[in-house]
């Protein structure tokens, strides 16, 4: 269905908080610019495989595949430039991703641009830069039961799962 920013803004609300379990880059992901994120807690194998078609093995996933920087007040870690051209430095860049929490969430219309704030002072900008594409979103969230896609030209489709898929068993550290 065709969703407006409130829904968008739903989605973004339930990364607040959750933190970053697994970073995921480059040509298997999607495109040699994509990066998913997978947060909070993962998922055993045997409930995984009833989610065939998911995005992630986790609770939540965000899945990128428009123009993206991940940096800190004054400095740039990596960004897709670096990703079109896989090296060890634009990987180094991702990692400290891993472990940090999503402290705050900003979209700013009209293009639904995303920027990902995190408890480690890193911040991930998202530029929404896809205009015509039915191959590419710019970006995905996706949950459980739902995923919200945000695609080119500022279009913003929230899909509901299957009722018919059981309700899934989340395995924690502890």
């Amino acid at each position: 269905m065709t969703a407006d920013i409130s829904s968008l803004n739903c989605f973004t609300q339930l990364l607040t908080g959750a933190r970053v379990t697994r970073v995921f880059a480059g040509p298997n992901t999607g495109s040699n610019l994509s990066i998913r994120l997978q947060l909070g807690s993962i998922i055993d194998e045997p409930e995984r495989r009833l989610r065939e078609h998911a995005l992630t093995t986790a609770e939540l996933a965000l899945f990128i595949e428009c123009t993206w920087r991940i940096g800190r007040s004054k400095s740039m870690l990596a960004s897709s430039v670096e990703f079109s051209e896989i090296t060890t430095s634009a990987y180094k860049g991702i990692g400290p991703l891993v472990g940090s929490a999503v402290s705050e969430c900003t979209i700013r219309p009209p293009f639904f641009n995303l920027s990902v704030t995190f408890d480690t002072g890193l911040r991930l900008e998202l530029f929404c830069d896809r205009m015509v594409s039915e191959d590419y979103s710019n970006y995905t969230i996706e949950t459980f039961n739902a995923t919200c896609e945000v695609g080119p030209g500022s279009l913003v489709v929230v899909t509901q799962k299957a009722p018919s898929v059981p309700a899934l068993r989340i395995v924690t550290d502890g």
